[in-house]
């Protein structure tokens, strides 16, 4: 599964949701759905992505992670 670490990267910086949000020019619920917990994103673009980066000054391995599909055992 790929997620976004938005919450970790928003405490390495000391930000909060609402600054990222000021930072990046979106409303308040639209940076809220990509610092979710669990990091989970519908669609993430590379102009998106790319101002991501700018603004936190982060590349983007360190803003997304990898992980395997947790299953259910059958």
């Amino acid at each position: 599964m790929v997620r976004l670490r938005f919450p970790e990267v928003l405490e390495e910086l000391e930000w909060t949701s609402y600054r990222l949000a000021k930072e990046l020019g979106m409303t308040e619920p639209a940076v809220y759905r990509l610092v979710n917990r669990q990091g989970r994103f519908a669609r993430l673009s590379a102009t998106m992505l790319d101002r991501l980066c700018e603004v936190t000054g982060k590349a983007p391995g360190e803003l997304i992670e990898w992980g395997p599909n947790k299953r259910r055992a059958k």
